[in-house]
């Protein structure tokens, strides 16, 4: 378990980074937006590709991460199995491996462009066959993280769900009523997990998912309400991630609500003295 723990840790260091730099280029590129509007990011410019990077960029690192996660715990925590650590280090260089080559390409073919909307852009919208190829692999690719999250944190929480029932049963014939009221709140918690990971990664892309298969069936072109729409569906999953990552891993969890309450108590200390000096 030993190193299960190692590379565990850094897969969250690397979705957690990730998650910092597309928060922090969201930050500026809005500000930019509210600035000069619109045309901060004009068709065919660097601006846009650079979007493309840093935006999709990001989410595919991080969301990809966050599904080596999803197997490695179902693994470990359910299935009590290990596995050589090599094989995940393997599967993770394959991740960031296509990674660096949808965005790689995109930027050697400049092949970003602006949505109807103008609020984003995305990669591989320009005509031409090798682009709709190209775009018919970035998003199976995405769909396969969304679909393996989803999937092995459902797993996850079905596990851990039939196995509280089994406690609460044993409970109830003891007698123990506060033990059947703390795992009520288990299960309960449980199931607003699940319920978060399937919005988070599987709702959250339907409507991309749906529109895209039109246009590549009947040319059709999102109006910008709804694509704006999208784009605001989108941006939750960055938000959605970490939640996942502390809520699903109890020694994370452990771990987060020792420091939050370290750094409160250390707080209500400052603003104490502050509050004594005058």
């Amino acid at each position: 378990m030993g190193n299960f723990a190692q590379f565990d840790r850094i897969l969250m260091i690397v979705v957690t980074c990730t998650d910092l730099i597309w928060a922090v280029y969201q930050i500026i590129i809005s500000c930019l937006k509210l600035r000069y509007g619109m045309d901060i990011i004009k068709p065919l410019s660097i601006s846009c590709q650079l979007y493309v990077l840093f935006n999709t960029g990001c989410l595919r690192l991080s969301n990809g991460c966050v599904a080596i996660l999803a197997v490695l715990r179902y693994v470990a925590g359910c299935k009590r199995k290990e596995i050589n650590n090599l094989v995940w280090t393997i599967v993770f260089i394959i991740h960031v491996c296509i990674c660096l080559s949808l965005s790689l390409t995109t930027i050697i073919r400049w092949d970003a462009r602006r949505t109807s909307s103008g609020i984003i852009c995305l990669l591989f919208l320009s005509d031409g066959n090798l682009s709709k190829y190209l775009m018919i692999a970035h998003t199976s690719y995405y769909l396969v993280q969304c679909a393996t999250v989803t999937i092995f944190y459902f797993l996850i929480c079905r596990h851990w769900y039939f196995h509280l029932k089994k406690l609460k049963n044993a409970a109830k014939e003891a007698g123990d009523k506060e033990s059947v009221r703390h795992i009520n709140f288990q299960i309960r918690k449980i199931v607003c997990q699940g319920l978060v990971v399937v919005l988070g990664d599987c709702i959250t892309f339907i409507p991309s998912t749906v529109t895209y298969v039109m246009k590549l069936g009947f040319g059709y072109v999102r109006p910008p309400l709804v694509d704006g729409f999208i784009v605001w569906m989108l941006t939750t999953l960055p938000i959605v991630n970490p939640v996942i990552t502390l809520w699903l891993q109890p020694e994370v969890n452990a771990e987060f609500w020792t420091y939050y309450y370290l750094f409160k108590d250390k707080f209500k200390k400052v603003i104490r003295s502050i509050l004594v000096q005058y």
